[in-house]
């Protein structure tokens, strides 16, 4: 009986997602970031030359958003013969979208702001409603500005009868609104920000460890990112996952 042979499989991503969809940041930024505040700013209408003027001022806070690392480990017998550390850097340069996604929804490794303190505007019948009362908020709110709406897997069925594929391949709405679809989100709820930010480091750091007491090689891969947005607008929807039948 012939022996079967070694080949290697590489994986593939899904397309598309935050990273393919969100804006680039300057270089410096595996510090951190700092930035104003002044994505809800809204200017004023008054009348030509008046008399005397009178007006109010919108404040600008500054907001900060910190890096994270994303990291993947292996591990493989030494008889085996398998680059671990070859496995860690292909698994985690195709799940790098995943993890910024969860990042974002979660801010648990960066403690920043995160999809998950939205201010809830509510539930929403079907994912078109939910949508609606997203874009009606952030025309208001944002003044103009481009409007992100974030749908989690669940809920992607759904898309084609919301919204159309630009030149560039990314979901928009009627209204111009960019709908961006990561594998990180979880569960059933919609998520509306203004524009994102997001980077990745590069390139991967690996290193691999061997245990010859126990014929054991351990890979490891790591890589920074950062995820960020002006929280001014910060918005989420409750919808079923099913639209109800007509």
């Amino acid at each position: 009986m012939a022996l079967p042979i070694p080949v290697d499989l590489p994986p593939t991503a899904l397309p598309g997602g935050l990273l393919a969809s969100a804006s680039t940041l300057p270089a410096g930024w595996e510090n951190g970031i700092e930035f104003l505040s002044d994505g809800c700013l809204k200017p004023e209408r008054v009348a030509v030359c008046p008399e005397q003027y009178v007006g109010e001022t919108d404040e600008v806070g500054s907001v900060q958003f910190l890096p994270f690392d994303m990291r993947q480990g292996v591990h493989c017998s030494s008889l085996s013969r398998l680059d671990v550390g070859r496995v860690a850097a292909s698994t985690l340069d195709v799940t790098d979208e995943y993890l910024i996604g969860a990042e974002l929804q979660d801010g648990l490794a960066s403690g920043n702001t995160c999809l998950n303190d939205a201010t809830d505007l509510g539930v929403g019948d079907t994912p078109e409603a939910g949508f609606a009362l997203i874009e009606a908020a952030g025309a208001i709110a944002l003044a103009g500005r481009l409007i992100v709406i974030h749908v989690p897997p669940s809920l992607a069925i759904y898309l084609p009868d919301i919204c159309y594929r630009d030149a560039q391949g990314q979901w928009r709405t009627p209204l111009g609104t960019l709908v961006i679809m990561s594998p990180g989100y979880t569960g059933t709820t919609i998520w509306g920000t203004g524009e994102i930010y997001a980077m990745l480091g590069s390139p991967i750091d690996t290193r691999v460890n061997m245990d010859r007491s126990v014929n054991v090689d351990e890979g490891w891969a790591e890589r920074p990112g950062i995820v960020a947005f002006d929280p001014c607008f910060l918005v989420s929807v409750s919808t079923p996952s099913e639209s109800p039948a007509e």
